[in-house]
């Protein structure tokens, strides 16, 4: 949008477009952190006590409030504070975050193959012909479901629009989504669940009904993504937390033409977009990943980041990752030792920057952060992945 603030010109601004979309004219290493903006955080607690998880998510001026709150640490990314579920939301499902227990559907689809509950009250509102076109993996918005149904989350666009005029230009903005398995995961089982079993069932009993209702999601995905990009989001990650779940085959048929698909669209309309897929316990199909249309793949702490660096130099893409949350327990001095072998073993195999930077290379952790953690320790890894470009200039 002409009206946002457009990125500085430091090093600081652009070292994360840089290296997803592997121009590599930075200077230092850039890094955010999945979850940053959490309960880990002393200011998120006290502003989110007695408020409900998904009214913050819904209210533009809180969600704004608690994405910039990681800002202080020196972050090289700001990603909007949202959920995952806003999209089984837009599509008509009821779910609600309870406290102990994470998220609850009121009316989830588990019963194998049977869909007929989300397409009775989709029809309320689109015909027939609306609804297949959407279960098509093609890009026809005045002709399917997903450009209405994400008119429902107005209040993204408007807090996206207010943490760009907030970031004023400083660092980039992150949107995102989950991934269509991960999204169905929770749409059949209608909570968190140990291995997804009543999803994976869809599979081999009832291929066509799982192949519809992945594809309808990935509809309303790439919609909502569309329409953050609209908003003012200026890099995109798509979050396929449960993709590990499934075998590599029913990856491969299910699943990647989704994630294809949204990634290659968003490529055609908006190039200048980096679009990241967090590929969580995926090593069973981490080649086909980097072969895909994404610009970088996010890795998980059980994948080796040198055989990540390996495929993505072989594919042009670049790397994201993947120290383990739990490193952010120890000492400072053993978070920076660690951070530095992590980033050594990625230049090693990615080359390096002009100024010694590893090369096509964002660093993260290889999971979220979590509620015990210390915001001084997440600031000591932001230190240490900082520090080992200084060390080499």
């Amino acid at each position: 949008m002409t009206d946002l603030p457009a990125l500085h010109k430091d090093d600081k601004a652009n070292r994360m477009l840089s290296a997803l979309k592997g121009a590599n004219r930075h200077e230092t290493v850039p890094i955010w952190a999945m979850r940053q903006a959490g309960r880990y955080l002393p200011e998120y607690m006290k502003f989110t006590e007695g408020t409900e998880f998904f009214h913050n998510c819904q209210t533009p001026e809180r969600a704004e409030e608690i994405t910039v709150q990681p800002v202080r640490l020196d972050i090289d990314a700001a990603i909007l504070f949202s959920d995952i579920l806003i999209v089984p939301q837009a599509m008509g499902m009821i779910v609600r975050m309870c406290p102990g227990k994470g998220p609850q559907f009121d009316a989830p689809m588990n019963v194998c193959g049977d869909i007929s509950s989300l397409i009775d009250g989709l029809s309320k509102t689109f015909s027939k012909e609306q609804i297949d076109k959407s279960a098509e993996l093609v890009h026809a918005p005045s002709e399917q479901i997903g450009a209405t149904l994400v008119e429902s989350l107005a209040y993204t666009k408007t807090a996206l629009n207010r943490i760009r005029k907030n970031l004023d230009g400083k660092i980039p903005l992150i949107g995102f989504t989950g991934a269509p398995w991960t999204l169905m995961c929770y749409m059949t089982e209608g909570s968190s669940k140990p291995s997804y079993a009543g999803a994976r069932r869809w599979f081999f009993e009832t291929p066509n009904e799982a192949k519809k209702l992945l594809r309808l999601i990935t509809n309303t995905c790439l919609e909502v993504l569309l329409q953050q990009i609209g908003a003012g989001a200026q890099i995109i990650q798509l979050f396929e937390s449960h993709g590990g779940e499934i075998t590599p085959e029913c990856f491969m048929e299910f699943e990647l033409p989704c994630l294809d698909f949204i990634a290659k669209t968003i490529k055609k309309l908006h190039p200048e977009i980096p679009v990241i897929l967090f590929a969580r316990n995926c090593l069973h199909s981490l080649e086909p990943i980097f072969a895909s249309s994404f610009d970088a793949v996010s890795i998980d702490c059980n994948t080796s980041i040198t055989v990540a660096c390996e495929l993505a130099k072989k594919y042009g893409k670049a790397v994201q990752g993947n120290l383990d949350p739990c490193v952010l327990y120890a000492s400072e001095e053993v978070i920076t030792t660690t951070t530095h072998k992590m980033l050594a073993d990625v230049a090693a195999v990615m080359g390096t920057t002009p100024s010694g930077a590893p090369a096509s290379y964002v660093a993260n952790l290889g999971w979220g952060m979590l509620p015990t953690h210390k915001p001084e320790k997440l600031q000591a890894f932001i230190n240490a992945v900082h520090s080992f470009t200084q060390k080499k200039n």
